[in-house]
């Protein structure tokens, strides 16, 4: 049928994105050595080349600065972490259990953000809301209709 996808690592990446920025072979030289399309070795040539401005970025920064960026680095860090182990809570979690856990009125996040973190089909909580809107009306209904019929 079709080809597997070819995965490449790191370092051959960056050898033949260095080859490409040197420039001493043209890049459909450097695909037809390679056996890769010319797109893909302009794609790593310029996340070479956009990381090392980067880099230089970052060098230019005051210490303060480069601090609050380590910080900030730290930071995403940790709430990766924290992220990674709630997705793994919720997947221990029940279907019911995760649509309990939604909060319709949650001012921050939005009930179709939730939706996705849990899992979830965003159409079975607007659902459950109205199943339980349509219960609580003859609910109360009820206790007038047995006063009716008691009068």
């Amino acid at each position: 049928m079709g080809r597997e996808k070819r995965r490449y690592d790191a370092e051959f990446k960056a050898s033949v994105a260095f080859e490409a920025i040197r420039g001493r072979e043209s890049v459909e030289d450097l695909s037809k050595r390679y056996g890769l399309h010319p797109s893909l070795i302009h794609a790593w040539r310029k996340r070479v080349l956009d990381s090392a401005s980067m880099l230089m970025a970052k060098s230019g920064l005051s210490g303060a600065e480069a601090e609050a960026l380590r910080e900030k680095e730290r930071e995403v860090e940790r709430l990766s972490a924290e992220n990674r182990w709630l997705q793994l809570v919720v997947q221990r979690m029940t279907v019911e259990q995760r649509r309990d856990a939604v909060e319709m009125e949650n001012p921050t996040i939005p009930v179709l953000r939730q939706v996705k973190l849990l899992n979830i089909n965003r159409s079975g909580i607007y659902y459950r809301m109205k199943r339980r809107a349509t219960s609580a009306s003859e609910e109360a209904r009820q206790p007038m209709a047995v006063s009716a019929m008691e009068g």
